[in-house]
């Protein structure tokens, strides 16, 4: 019986600690993202404004607001290989937190309730 509990505690303790760090640390939870196979793939669209900052190597690292095509809001940290141009869209194909790619797109492209929201 002692082990049965001392089994579930730990269980529970490890879940507890990763549930805190995917919602406190970016970079765990993208990882932990990308690595889990219930997190399904998804697009975030995002207009792209200032970088945040840029390396000694030039690529560019972004944070902002991005929509859901159901025009939900997401907070998203992206990096782009240079400097992209500002005030144009991107699709971000995402897993969770994890940014898997990035393609330009034109405001046509977008989904309505994006383009309300985005604009």
């Amino acid at each position: 019986m002692k082990k049965i509990l001392f089994l579930l505690g730990t269980c529970g303790i490890l879940a507890g600690g990763f549930f805190y760090l995917h919602e406190t640390n970016y970079e765990i939870a993208a990882v932990m993202d990308q690595l889990n196979p219930l997190v399904k793939e998804s697009a975030i669209y995002v207009k792209i404004n200032q970088p945040k900052r840029v390396d000694e190597h030039g690529a560019a690292y972004y944070e902002q607001t991005g929509y859901t095509p159901e025009g939900k809001k997401f907070f998203v940290k992206y990096m782009g290989m240079t400097t992209l141009k500002e005030d144009h869209y991107l699709k971000l194909t995402s897993k969770g937190k994890h940014i898997e790619n990035y393609e330009e797109v034109s405001f046509t492209d977008l989904p309505q309730g994006v383009q309300e929201k985005i604009a």
